[in-house]
């Protein structure tokens, strides 16, 4: 998340929800217009990222997969619009809340 500092991340799923186990996916929503900008940060650091097939071209926000050291981590990457209109049924943590669960 350190790394994502610069577009907002938030952890979903099994980690925000404290059900992780090893080799869980770790899943981070991202905020960004594009998703080439936080391709090209993680490339610039040596983190090769793919590109996960799309549901809904257009609308839908663009997921990335990058292989962790504990297991795949699953980058989805929303702009302003897809943020402010996605489900708010689910557990999400900022990184100054994991950083304090961590801590």
């Amino acid at each position: 998340m350190v790394t994502l500092e610069e577009v907002d991340p938030e952890l979903t799923g099994p980690g925000a929800e404290g059900w992780a186990y090893p080799g869980c996916e770790i899943r981070l929503e991202l905020l960004a217009d594009d998703a080439k900008v936080v391709e090209i940060a993680l490339l610039n650091r040596g983190i090769d990222v793919t590109h996960l097939p799309v549901r809904a071209p257009g609308a839908a926000p663009v997921t990335l997969h990058v292989d962790g050291e504990s297991g795949p981590v699953r980058l989805v990457v929303h702009d302003v619009a897809q943020r402010r209109n996605r489900k708010h049924d689910r557990t999400r943590r900022k990184i100054e809340e994991v950083r304090r669960l961590a801590g």
